[in-house]
C-alpha cells in the first residue's frame, strides 16, 4: 500500500492547485500554478511508468517514451518555476530549448524504437539492464532511465542553485542597523 502514497498526494495537489487556479490570480500567479500542474502530472506519470516497469514489461516497452519525456520535464518545469521565481525582469525569457531538447530526445527514442522488433524491447525492458547483443546499443539507451534522471536532475539543480544564488546577491538588503 505504501507505493501508492506518492499518487494521493500527486492527486490532492492537483485537485487542491484546480481549486486555486479556478479563483482570480495575477498572470505570475498563474503562470506559477500551471507549472506546477504540468510538474505533478509528469511525476504522476512518472510513478505510473515506474509502476508498470516493476510489474509488466509488455506493457512498460509502449510506455517507455512518454516515460522518458516526462521524467526529463519533471526536472524542466522545475527549473521553469524557480526560474520564474526569481525573474528580476531583466534576462531573457526562459528558452524553449529547455522543453524542445527532451521532446527531440523522445521523438529520436519513439522512433529508433519503432526498428526494433517488440519480443526485442520486452527482454530489454524485462533484463534490468542486460542487452540482447545485435541490440546493445538501443538496450543501453533503453535501460538508461536512471543515467538520464541523474545527469538532467544534477544539471538542472546546479541551473536552479545558481539561478538562486545570483537572485538573493542581487535583491540582498545590507543590514545597516539591528
Amino acid at each position: 500500500i505504501g507505493f501508492v502514497v506518492p499518487l494521493i498526494s500527486g492527486l490532492i495537489c492537483l485537485a487542491a492547485l484546480g481549486v486555486f487556479l479556478s479563483g482570480r490570480l495575477t498572470p505570475v500567479e498563474r503562470k506559477l500554478s500551471l507549472l506546477l500542474v504540468g510538474e505533478l502530472v509528469a511525476c504522476v506519470i512518472c510513478w505510473f511508468s515506474l509502476i508498470v516497469y516493476a510489474t509488466d514489461a509488455t506493457l512498460f516497452v509502449k510506455v517507455k517514451a512518454p516515460f522518458y519525456l516526462c521524467m526529463l520535464y519533471a526536472q524542466v518545469t522545475t527549473y521553469h518555476y524557480v526560474y520564474t521565481l526569481t525573474r528580476t525582469g531583466r534576462e531573457v525569457r526562459f528558452s524553449a530549448w529547455h522543453y524542445i531538447i527532451p521532446a527531440l530526445f523522445t521523438v529520436v527514442f519513439l522512433v529508433w524504437s519503432l526498428r526494433v522488433p517488440e519480443d526485442i524491447k520486452i527482454a530489454i525492458a524485462g533484463s534490468d539492464g542486460f542487452y540482447v547483443r545485435e541490440y546493445g546499443i538501443f538496450g543501453f539507451f533503453f535501460n538508461s532511465n536512471r543515467y538520464v534522471f541523474l545527469l538532467s536532475n544534477l544539471f538542472y539543480s546546479v541551473l536552479s542553485l545558481r539561478r538562486i544564488v545570483r537572485f538573493k546577491r542581487e535583491w540582498a538588503v545590507p543590514y545597516t542597523h539591528l
